[in-house]
């Protein structure tokens, strides 16, 4: 028998103990980037699949060496396009179920460890729906419990990416699923995992992996027992130390002089294109006009740290010889090509293709 949701109206966890999001509020013309560890044994695949991984990644416009580098940010809508083309290009219908099998550990990082420091799966999925936007701007996670506390959901959404994201969600769900049965390895058993795409004519490989799969479904999610959110994890160890310098480098709970805190944030934030001055003074919870006289007392303005920040990831991405000027800006938060390129004369007293030629 199917199992249904009666979801009531979205509110804090906090509050009702019913919902947990987080939702991004970005406009989708900005780029939204991703780790490239979400790509974790992509060439791998790829080659037992057929496929050239170089030439798959630059034909969607990823340099081949961002395999190398599992936190670099790329554009989550290449990666998205780089899975669909894998699929049609081998045959494989099921190319990110297989990338996802392919792993051990999941690919989120230092965010791993703070999933798994937690004492229980709530904390844990709480961890994960909060922080899931340092691994993935484009992803966005829901912890949902039905009205009768029976049965809870982690519901999926992209934003940002275009039309076509099966197989980016089939990973995304796919790798939940696996470090689920990592964190409760002798009760996890999902009651069923749901996708929105219709169903693909081979089912193996999902089937192998989730047991009980529905397609066409009104949303992307695994549904299991709400009980299950109350077990103590089977390897809760407090190893929150690495863990939580890393999302505190993120802005979770800065440390240091207000200098040193505006720049974690700045370089946190700037390929996301929220960079002012006013978002960065709202994640301090404090007003710019204090952010801007504290600096000031420390001898930096908000100005200057921006664009020595900008100057110095400039010269680091620019030494990619393949990476594109347009890529470049959006990394730098620059909205468009042309105000990139003029910041960039600016600065440097040439234009981007020029500086790199030179570095040759």
């Amino acid at each position: 028998m199917a199992v249904r949701l009666d979801l009531p109206r979205r509110t804090d966890l906090a509050k009702s103990g019913t919902t947990l999001a987080f939702p991004d509020s970005r406009g989708l013309t900005m780029t939204m980037l991703v780790r490239s560890a979400s790509l974790t044994n992509y060439a791998t695949v790829a080659r037992a699949a057929g496929l050239d991984p170089a030439a798959m990644l630059q034909s969607v416009g990823l340099d081949p060496s961002c395999l190398d580098d599992p936190d670099l940010k790329i554009p989550g809508a290449a990666a998205s396009r780089l899975l669909e083309e894998s699929a049609r290009a081998s045959g494989w219908t099921d190319f990110g179920l297989r990338l996802a099998a392919s792993r051990t550990h999941p690919s989120w990082g230092p965010l791993t460890l703070a999933v798994r420091e937690q004492a229980t799966l709530r904390q844990a999925l709480t961890v994960l729906v909060h922080y899931m936007r340092l691994h993935s701007e484009s992803l966005q996670l829901h912890l949902e419990e039905d009205a009768q506390g029976a049965t809870a959901m982690v519901r999926f959404e992209f934003t940002g990416r275009g039309p076509e994201v099966r197989q980016s969600m089939e990973l995304a769900v796919a790798a939940l699923t696996l470090a689920l049965r990592q964190l409760l390895p002798d009760q996890w058993k999902a009651q069923k995992v749901c996708f929105m795409h219709a169903k693909p004519a081979d089912t193996r490989t999902a089937r192998r992996l989730f047991s009980n799969v529905e397609y066409g479904a009104p949303l992307n999610g695994i549904l299991f027992p709400a009980s299950y959110l109350q077990l103590p994890l089977s390897n809760y160890a407090q190893l929150d130390r690495y863990a939580k310098r890393y999302l505190e480098s993120m802005g979770a709970d800065l440390q240091g002089t207000l200098e040193e805190k505006v720049r974690q944030l700045i370089i946190s934030l700037l390929p996301s294109g929220g960079c002012s001055l006013e978002h960065i003074a709202g994640r301090l919870t404090l007003d710019p006009r204090t952010v801007r006289r504290q600096l000031a007392r420390e001898g930096h303005s908000y100005a200057s740290l921006l664009n020595a920040i900008r100057r110095e990831l400039a010269e680091r991405h620019l030494a990619h010889p393949n990476r594109s000027l347009a890529e470049v800006g959006a990394l730098l938060g620059f909205r468009d090509a042309s105000s990139f390129s003029r910041w960039f004369r600016d600065n440097f007293g040439c234009s981007g293709r020029e500086w790199q030629r030179a570095q040759r």
